[in-house]
C-alpha cells in the first residue's frame, strides 16, 4: 500500500481489509516503530499485526498474485508488475438519489472488533435469540449534531434520537449506564420496545458489543460525525440484525430498502420505519433478516469484495474509500455535480 492521505486509524483499516482477505500487508513509506510509542492505539495496532510491516520502497519483484493500493499516482512500469492495481479516491459525497455507480470499499467494523478478535465469533451470534426490537447504542455529545458538508440532507444522530424520543414515548427505553443496560436485556424481553443506549459518558466494553448487538432484531444506524456511514451499520449486518438507515446508497451495492434493510430520510420517514420494524412478522422479518446477511457475505467481506474484481486482474481499478476528514476535505457542490 502506498498511502500519504489517511490518518492512524483509517491506515489500520485499510491495511486489516486485506489482511482479512488473506494478503501479507506492506505499507510503503519511511516509519519507525519508535514512531508510534508515544500515539494513539491504532498506530500500534498496526505494528502489533504479525501480517502487516512496513517497507521503504515498492518491492521490485511483487508474487504473482499481489496487489497494489495507493492514493496518489504510481509509475505504470511499476503498476505493470503488480496483478492489479487499485486507485483509491476518498471522494464519496455521494447523494442519495443518484442513478450513477460508484465502487465502494466496505465500510470497516470498528477497530476493536479486529484487534480482538470478534469475528470468529459471527456465525454462532448471528444464532442467538432476539430479545430487543429496535436497538440504538451510540455516543450523543454535542459533535455529532455538527453538520458536516458530507451530512448535508441527513438527519443527524442527536436529531434522530430526539424525534424517536418524542414519537414513541413510553415505547422507549433509554439507558446510560452500561450495567442498567446489561441488566435489562438479561432480564426482561424487550421486543416490543426500542432500546436507546447513551454512550455519551459510559461504554459497552470492547467484547460486550458483539454480542449485546446480535440480541437485536433491528439497529437503528445513524450517521455518525463526519460522514452518513458509520460502523455499526456493517456489524449489525454481519450479525443478522438488520439495519435502519438513511444511507443506502453509500454501499456497493446500494442496500435497497425492504430486501436488506429499513430506509428513511425524513423524520417522518424514520418513524414509519421504526413503525414498520416493531410490527413486523416473523415471516417477513426473516426474510429481511437473511437478505442482510446474505448481501454482506456476497459483497462486504473483504475475500468476497476483491474476488469481484478478479475480472480487472492486469487493470487499474479506482475504489471509493470513505475516511471521515479526507473524504469531508473532498465533499462540496462541484463534487456532486460528478453523479
Amino acid at each position: 500500500m502506498r498511502i500519504r492521505e489517511l490518518d492512524d486509524r483509517y491506515i489500520y483499516l485499510l491495511a486489516e481489509f486485506f489482511v482479512q482477505a488473506g494478503y501479507f500487508v506492506n505499507i510503503i513509506g519511511s516509519i519507525k516503530k519508535t514512531d508510534y510509542y508515544n500515539s494513539d492505539p491504532y498506530r500500534f495496532y498496526v505494528f502489533m499485526s504479525k501480517d502487516i510491516k512496513y517497507l521503504d520502497k515498492v518491492p521490485g519483484s511483487p508474487g504473482p498474485q499481489d496487489v497494489l493500493c495507493s492514493d496518489h499516482a504510481v509509475d505504470g512500469q511499476v503498476a505493470s508488475r503488480f496483478d492489479l492495481t487499485i486507485s483509491l479516491n476518498y471522494d464519496v459525497d455521494i447523494p442519495p438519489n443518484t442513478t450513477r455507480r460508484a465502487l465502494l470499499l466496505p465500510y470497516p467494523m470498528h477497530p476493536n472488533v479486529y484487534h480482538t478478535g470478534q469475528l470468529d465469533r459471527i456465525p454462532e451470534l448471528r444464532q442467538r435469540p432476539k430479545s430487543v426490537g429496535v436497538f440504538f447504542a451510540g455516543n450523543l455529545k454535542g459533535e455529532y449534531a455538527c453538520a458536516s458538508r458530507l451530512l448535508r440532507g441527513y438527519l443527524s444522530r442527536p436529531a434522530a434520537i430526539a424525534s424517536v424520543l418524542r414519537h414513541f414515548g413510553d415505547r422507549v427505553r433509554l439507558f446510560t449506564t452500561r450495567v442498567a443496560l446489561l441488566r435489562a436485556l438479561g432480564e426482561e424481553d424487550l421486543t416490543a420496545s426500542i432500546v436507546v443506549f447513551d454512550a455519551t459518558t459510559e461504554r459497552l466494553g470492547r467484547e460486550e458489543w458483539f454480542p449485546v448487538l446480535a440480541k437485536s432484531r433491528f439497529f437503528l444506524a445513524l450517521p455518525g460525525v463526519v460522514m452518513p456511514m458509520c460502523h455499526n451499520s456493517v456489524e449489525a449486518m454481519a450479525l443478522g440484525v438488520v439495519p435502519i438507515l438513511g444511507y443506502g446508497q453509500l454501499f456497493s451495492p446500494r442496500l435497497e430498502s425492504g430486501a436488506v434493510c429499513l430506509g428513511y430520510v425524513s423524520e417522518t420517514e424514520l418513524a414509519g420505519a421504526i413503525e414498520e420494524a416493531l410490527g413486523m412478522d416473523a415471516p417477513r422479518y426473516e426474510r429481511l433478516r437473511q437478505g442482510s446477511m446474505e448481501h454482506f457475505d456476497r459483497y462486504m467481506v473483504p475475500g468476497a469484495f476483491l474476488h469481484r474484481l478478479s475480472h480487472d486482474r492486469g487493470q487499474r481499478v479506482e475504489i471509493r474509500f470513505p475516511a471521515e476528514g479526507v473524504s469531508e476535505k473532498l465533499a462540496g457542490a462541484a463534487h456532486r455535480q460528478n453523479y
